[in-house]
């Protein structure tokens, strides 16, 4: 007990430090009097924690407004209260996500197979075999004989990437059940991106996060998003584990000249990725006009308020990977700017609050 709050301790101190020296690098930050000033100060808006200041880079000489930012935990709190209830566990249960669209005109990945109470069960030609935890080996042969360039096992409840990884048909029963532990796992296709993609970043998937809003009309409209970038070796390009985020123009697909990554891991700003030297500016996404009207079609299918879906590109179009009920407000209002000043989320949030807003 004493030491795990020891390890929670440092942790906390490790990223303090880690954050001091973030902005004291930043080449465009106030004085530390004026920032210590502005952490306490009345100026921000309510509820908004000394760690969003941070997140959210308002410590920046350029920021000398405050106002219409969303505070992470208030944002939370917000999408919680306007979820529709009967689609909260379809949002957050992959594998219930997964057979809600399936049937429907939404391109999904394939789904293999799952482990569930360390229970496997693999579908092969549309029959479904059960394999005990003593027969992981036997599972792992059937699963990968169905996809033998690799397999992409998820958590079934999960975010942020965490947990999941590429099943290869060279890894051992022992490595695979280790990595499982006692989570229950959604077994699809590894989806193949399209080669615009693939040159920018080979080494695991690189997905688009479209966010929508839906208006007092029941119209869905694209609010904001992003491309997610690996790097290194990682095999998710999640920002949470260290991926790039590029924003893009919301009407053309066409990227940003600059990617960014979380302050928790670095908060560098880049032109090229730093693995392949792709320059960002350059690229135009394959295929966008189709992948908005995909995401308008599973808004139309799961009509929740606000949903940040998660899309892949391959030769032939786009493939919804799954969403989520909360997509992330703190380096998207960073570097884009405070929701309340985006015409669709502001709208938005006044309809929700009889508009008082957040």
């Amino acid at each position: 007990m004493i030491h795990s709050k020891t390890a929670w301790i440092k942790s906390r101190v490790d990223r303090y430090r880690q954050r001091i020296e973030f902005i004291s690098k930043h080449p465009n930050h106030k004085a530390w009097p004026r920032i210590l000033w502005e952490m306490n100060s009345s100026a921000l808006p309510a509820g908004c924690p000394k760690s969003d200041y941070i997140l959210f880079r308002l410590f920046r000489k350029s920021i000398t407004n405050f106002q219409g930012y969303i505070p992470t935990n208030t944002w939370c709190e917000f999408t919680d209260s306007i979820a529709i209830r009967e689609l909260i566990d379809i949002f957050d249960d992959k594998l219930q996500f997964h057979e809600t669209l399936t049937g429907s005109e939404i391109r999904l990945p394939n789904k293999l197979g799952t482990y569930k109470n360390s229970e496997f069960q693999i579908t092969t030609n549309g029959v479904s075999i059960k394999f005990q935890k003593g027969q992981t080996k036997k599972a792992l042969s059937k699963l990968c004989a169905q996809k033998p360039s690799g397999v992409f096992a998820k958590p079934i409840r999960g975010s942020g990437g965490e947990g999941a990884f590429r099943l290869h048909p060279n890894m051992g029963a022992d490595e695979v059940l280790a990595k499982l532990g006692d989570t229950d796992y959604l077994f699809q296709d590894y989806v193949q991106q399209h080669p615009i993609l693939n040159e920018i970043n080979p080494k695991c998937l690189n997905t688009l996060r479209l966010t929508t809003v839906r208006d007092v009309q029941n119209v869905t409209h694209i609010a904001a998003g992003f491309l997610r970038l690996g790097r290194g070796t990682a095999e998710v390009d999640n920002a949470e584990s260290g991926g790039i985020m590029n924003f893009l123009d919301l009407e053309t697909g066409k990227l940003d000249v600059f990617g960014y990554t979380t302050i928790n891991h670095g908060g560098d700003t880049m032109k090229r990725h730093p693995d392949t030297g792709v320059m960002f500016g350059d690229i135009t996404l394959p295929f966008y006009d189709d992948i908005v009207a995909l995401v308008k079609k599973a808004s139309n299918i799961l009509p929740n308020p606000v949903v940040g879906w998660d899309i892949a590109i391959t030769s032939d179009g786009p493939v919804l990977i799954e969403a989520n009920r909360r997509p992330s407000v703190t380096t998207d209002q960073a570097i884009m700017g405070p929701f309340m000043k985006r015409p669709k989320m502001r709208e938005l949030i006044l309809r929700f609050t009889d508009g008082k807003g957040l």
